[in-house]
């Protein structure tokens, strides 16, 4: 942000609204009024509305859009969010076999994801990151959410036997 420029809160709210806004009010920059409004919305969420806010009036990296596009359909989240519609996505994704209907029949909403955020130091997540890849292959899993939750379900089945 300019570092002339100030923001100026008119409202805060004590919970996140029902659309996830904390906080409303203006930028206030060389004389003009942008407004202003403060989310609490995970990463998820965050990138989407992201895309979906700079998609007629702003300007995209392609290569970090595709990236997120991509991490948006790992996570099985409503990309009608984006406002690209079924058409426009496809050249999005590298798997040149998925077609804008299939995205439909998994699909989870906005509300539905829950963001994790793991600490690691580099040598566990190095090794994590093995480990996670390893069983994708072993288990034949696309997501990395799925493999992680398939290899926990295993060890709490082993445990209990």
């Amino acid at each position: 942000m300019d570092a002339d420029a100030e923001v100026v809160i008119e409202q805060k709210y004590k919970k996140p609204t029902k659309t996830g806004t904390v906080a409303e009010g203006y930028i206030l920059l060389n004389g003009e009024r942008f407004k202003y409004r403060e989310v609490s919305w995970d990463a998820v969420k965050e990138k989407a509305a992201n895309i979906a806010a700079n998609k007629l009036a702003g300007e995209f990296d392609k290569g970090r859009l595709a990236s997120w596009m991509q991490e948006l359909q790992d996570y099985n989240f409503d990309l009608d969010f984006t406002m690209f519609d079924s058409q426009e996505r496809v050249k999005f994704f590298s798997d040149s076999e998925k077609k804008p209907e299939d995205e439909k029949k998994s699909r989870v909403t906005s509300s539905d994801v829950v963001s994790f955020q793991l600490t690691f130091t580099s040598a566990a997540a190095s090794e994590f990151t093995g480990l996670v890849e390893h069983f994708q292959k072993l288990l034949n899993i696309d997501s990395i959410t799925d493999t992680i939750l398939e290899v926990l379900r295993l060890a709490k089945d082993g445990s209990s036997q």
